[in-house]
């Protein structure tokens, strides 16, 4: 299992019991490691935990004034702080400096159990997953030159919050994904794609999953996803009744085929009324 840390500043430290910084197992003699692309806008990403020890940071940057989170940076770290000498180019990969053809923006991204990396990102206007062997280069093997492209439904009018699980024993992954549509509304959906990135046939309808829960203005977005265990997965969703206004929060667990397991919860549902959640809902335990 990965374990998933939100940063919120562009900087990495560790703290020790009396809340100051590790300066002697991290960045000695500092304790900590600053981010800086240079650029004038930035934004960090998830850090993940490869099975080395060592950490992948996500950094999104406009390279000028006029290109807002246009390129991306991924950096890897030892556990002691150091950069990976075997990631990239000086434990760093930048699409400002060695694009990766047409990609630019990095949406999302996550660690498989045999350390590639999965990128949710944008290509032309088109919404794809690009994967990255472990040492940072262009998996081939994947897609069409380690990319493949997924279309949002036909009533999409842009993207917004996209998640990337990866499935244990590298049995594919699972995108989720909240999309704008016409009038004050939004949706989500789920793909479901094996190890190669093609949709599971067997997964909702021919691999995708949408969420409709049937109000005559609703917006629905969702930030956590986790796999629960070899057969099922949950979800955290917040659903705003546009026409109320009310919104609510519900956590909700579904089988690997896309059904609903109503054994869990409420009609396999537990709901949080009135509350906004999904922004900072997560999900923590142990298999």
């Amino acid at each position: 299992m990965k374990y998933l840390i939100t940063p919120v500043f562009l900087f990495l430290l560790t703290i020790g019991n009396a809340q100051s910084f590790d300066t002697q197992n991290f960045n000695s003699p500092s304790g900590r490691q600053v981010f800086d692309t240079s650029n004038r806008y930035e934004k960090g990403q998830t850090i993940m935990k490869r099975s080395d020890g060592s950490l992948l940071l996500g950094i999104t940057y406009g390279s000028g004034a006029n290109s807002f989170l246009q390129d991306f940076e991924i950096i890897c770290l030892n556990s002691n702080g150091t950069r990976c000498s075997n990631f990239g180019t000086n434990g760093t990969i930048d699409s400002g400096v060695n694009p990766f053809g047409t990609v630019t923006t990095i949406w999302a991204f996550a660690i498989q159990d045999n350390d590639k990396i999965l990128c949710f990102v944008s290509r032309f206007s088109d919404r794809n997953i690009m994967r990255l062997n472990a040492d940072g280069s262009l998996d081939t093997t994947f897609g069409t030159n380690g990319i493949m492209t997924y279309l949002l439904p036909s009533n999409a009018l842009g993207g917004g919050v996209f998640t990337i699980l990866p499935l244990e024993n590298n049995n594919g992954f699972l995108l989720s994904a909240s999309y704008s549509t016409f009038g004050p509304s939004s949706d989500h959906i789920i793909y479901k794609m094996d190890d190669n990135g093609l949709l599971d046939p067997n997964f909702g309808n021919n691999g995708i999953l949408e969420f409709n829960f049937n109000l005559n203005s609703e917006y629905i977005r969702s930030r956590t996803i986790k796999q629960y265990d070899n057969n099922s997965f949950i979800i955290g969703l917040e659903l705003s009744n546009v026409s109320i206004p009310q919104t609510s929060a519900y956590v909700q667990k579904y089988d690997f085929s896309g059904n609903l397991i109503t054994s869990f919860g409420n009609n396999g549902s537990v709901i949080f009324p009135d509350a906004v959640l999904s922004s900072s809902m997560d999900f923590f335990g142990k298999r």
